[in-house]
C-alpha cells in the first residue's frame, strides 16, 4: 500500500493518476480516500500545495469510475475555501466540481458552478480558473447549439489563458473556437446544403454523450462528432 501511495502523490497529471488508481487492489482507494482527508485535516498541512494535489485526486477518481470519491474530496476542498475566504483555492475547487457535474451530465448545475467561477475570479484575479472556466462555459453553449456564445467564449477563455500562461487550455480554446465558428449555427458560417441523418446514432467517440475525458483539464467536445453527437 505505501508503494501504491508514492506512485500516486508523485504522479504529474491527474491522466496519470488514474491509471495508477487503476491498479488498485480491493480496499485501496477507500484507504487513499481515508489518507487524503486525514492529510488535509492534519494541522500543520499547506492548504495550497494540498489543495492541487486532492484536486488532481478527485479529478482522477472520477476517471477511472469513482465520481463519488471525486466529488467528495473536492466539495470538501470548496467548503474549507469558501469559509476561509480562500478565492485562489476557491476557484480551482469549484472548477473541479463543475467537471465533475458536466462528465455527470448535469449541465444546469455544472453552468451554475461555472459561472461562479467568473464571479469568484473577477474578486481574485486569478485568471487561469477564469480561462478554464469560460472555456468550459463555451463547451456548455455549443453543446446547446449556441454557437455566437460559444465563440464568444471560447475567445475570451483564449485570451484569459494567454493572460495566465496556461498554455494547454489556450491550445484548446483555440481549436474549439475554429469548431465552433465552423458550425452550420454560428455567424457567419459557410452553408452547407448537407442534410442531417434522419436518425442521429450515437458516435463511437462519445458514445451519445457529445464529450470526451481530453488532456488533464475536464471533458471537451468530442473531435469525432464535434459534440453533436452523430457520425
Amino acid at each position: 500500500m505505501d508503494a501504491f501511495v508514492k506512485r500516486v502523490v508523485e504522479c504529474p497529471d491527474a491522466e496519470q493518476m488514474a491509471g495508477v488508481l487503476e491498479t488498485a487492489q480491493p480496499g485501496w482507494l477507500e484507504e487513499l480516500e481515508d489518507m487524503a482527508f486525514d492529510f488535509w485535516d492534519r494541522p500543520d498541512v499547506d492548504r495550497g500545495e494540498a489543495s492541487v494535489l486532492l484536486l488532481r485526486m478527485a479529478t482522477a477518481f472520477a476517471r477511472c469510475g469513482h465520481s463519488p470519491r471525486g466529488a467528495r474530496l473536492a466539495t470538501t476542498l470548496a467548503d474549507d475555501a469558501m469559509a476561509s475566504g480562500d478565492l485562489e483555492r476557491l476557484a480551482p475547487a469549484l472548477g473541479t466540481i463543475g467537471v465533475l457535474l458536466m462528465e455527470s451530465g448535469q449541465t444546469v448545475e455544472a453552468r451554475r458552478v461555472f459561472e461562479e467561477i467568473l464571479s469568484v475570479t473577477a474578486r481574485s484575479g486569478d485568471a487561469e480558473s477564469r480561462a478554464r472556466a469560460l472555456h468550459n462555459l463555451g463547451v456548455l453553449e455549443a453543446m446547446e447549439k449556441r454557437d455566437a456564445q460559444a465563440v464568444a467564449c471560447f475567445e475570451e477563455a483564449f485570451k484569459q489563458a494567454w493572460k495566465a500562461e496556461d498554455l494547454q487550455t489556450a491550445g484548446l480554446s483555440e481549436r474549439f473556437l475554429a469548431l465552433a465558428k465552423d458550425s452550420p449555427g454560428s455567424p457567419g458560417a459557410p452553408a452547407t446544403g448537407i442534410l442531417a441523418p434522419e436518425a442521429p446514432r450515437p458516435c463511437p467517440g462519445c458514445q451519445g454523450r457529445g464529450l470526451v475525458l481530453k488532456e488533464d483539464y475536464g471533458m471537451v467536445l468530442c473531435p469525432d462528432c464535434k459534440g453533436a453527437c452523430r457520425i
